[in-house]
């Protein structure tokens, strides 16, 4: 029975320094590196953030291979004619014009299928649909969501930080 219950020990004990280990590496690179990654996200954000409410049209504004767009239905006859202009090979891009201060850009996906791009500080990305004066209002919808996608990064910045915390804390706890 003894020796079972030094087997039991010495497997608690094992288990717990893998544990702290692994807690150790967080805590040492993966977190930090985390953390950076997380505050350049929210900092560029921010600075689309400013951009979108610098350049948010009053009207309907879009340009479109240099030519400016001031109709929804007219851009969007226009996004259909890019649409077709795009390479055919997955990751293919073409750079179609602007909106808010943002450059847009097409990128060609794996399975065919285009995606609109947003491209700022950080690159905001919806997938395009059939309708073309469908696609139009995504773009405008996107530029919107900077703001809440600027709240959302700061949480998620935040959970990083809290769990930095809490492994930092963890790590420190002797094995009993």
């Amino acid at each position: 029975k003894t020796n079972h219950e030094i087997r039991r020990f010495t497997v608690l004990k094992a288990a717990w320094q893998t544990k702290k280990n692994e807690l150790q590496q967080k805590v040492g690179s993966h977190y930090p590196a985390q953390i950076v990654q997380a505050e350049k996200r929210v900092d560029g954000i921010e600075k689309d953030v400013q951009t979108f409410q610098a350049n948010r049209p009053g009207e309907f504004a879009m340009v479109l291979n240099g030519k400016v767009h001031s109709e929804r239905a007219k851009a969007a006859e226009h996004l259909r004619v890019l649409f077709r202009k795009v390479g055919r090979e997955t990751g293919s891009r073409l750079e179609i014009g602007t909106y808010a201060g943002f450059p847009l850009q097409l990128v060609r996906l794996w399975d065919d299928c285009l995606s609109i791009q947003l491209r700022g500080n950080v690159v905001y990305t919806t997938e395009a649909g059939e309708s073309e004066l469908g696609n139009i209002t995504r773009m405008e919808r996107l530029a919107e969501r900077i703001e809440i996608m600027k709240i959302e990064a700061e949480q998620a910045l935040l959970n990083l930080q809290q769990q930095f915390d809490a492994a930092k804390a963890e790590v420190e706890v002797a094995f009993s």
